[in-house]
């Protein structure tokens, strides 16, 4: 699996991105 640099601007309040290998939902 790929991982690339995420804009954190561009991430949206439920949604979830991977961080090492853990799902993590955006809550802020």
């Amino acid at each position: 699996m790929s991982t690339k640099p995420i804009d954190a601007g561009s991430l949206k309040v439920g949604s979830f991105v991977v961080i090492d290998g853990e799902p993590c939902k955006v809550v802020q």
